[in-house]
């Protein structure tokens, strides 16, 4: 699974970096940051959603180091991430839309998906810098251990 995780996210890399290049004009890399370089006031890529693939391994003490809220649409959404979660590209606002391989609309389903995962999880997230904040809550498990409004995995 990390093999197929490092290729997709290899190819995703691949194809932001030579949008972005040849969208400022530049032929190679060290061209683009040069141009970048001398802008006025500075440089900002707004690439739009992204997907991104991320794989996990299970830490025995902290878990995966994910997070999870609810955003406006009830859809799944990293609020925080810690330990194995921070080693990786996923970042708080990422937009959850498949564990394994499958598809999770709600967060409900995600939040199930990941606890049956085992100690390795493929995340394929959605990254839209438009996309409204999710915002760590707090709210925890009520007394059954069942998800009230978030869920630290």
């Amino acid at each position: 699974a990390r093999a197929e995780v490092a290729a997709v996210a290899a190819a995703q890399a691949a194809a932001c970096l030579s949008g972005v290049v040849s969208s400022v004009g530049a032929t190679s890399v060290s061209e683009m940051v040069a141009a970048v370089a001398h802008e006025e006031g500075g440089a900002r890529f707004d690439a739009g959603p992204q997907q991104l693939a991320e794989s996990l391994t299970r830490d025995p003490t902290d878990g995966f180091g994910l997070e999870l809220h609810r955003d406006e649409q009830g859809r799944p959404a990293i609020a925080a991430v810690s330990g194995a979660a921070r080693r990786s590209a996923l970042r708080a606002g990422d937009r959850i839309i498949s564990v394994g391989g499958q598809p999770t609309a709600r967060h409900e389903e995600a939040l199930a998906a990941i606890r049956a995962s085992g100690d390795d999880l493929l995340l394929l997230v959605l990254r839209d810098p438009e996309a409204r904040p999710v915002v760590a809550q707090g709210l925890g498990l009520d007394a059954a251990g069942g998800d009230l409004q978030d869920m630290e995995l």
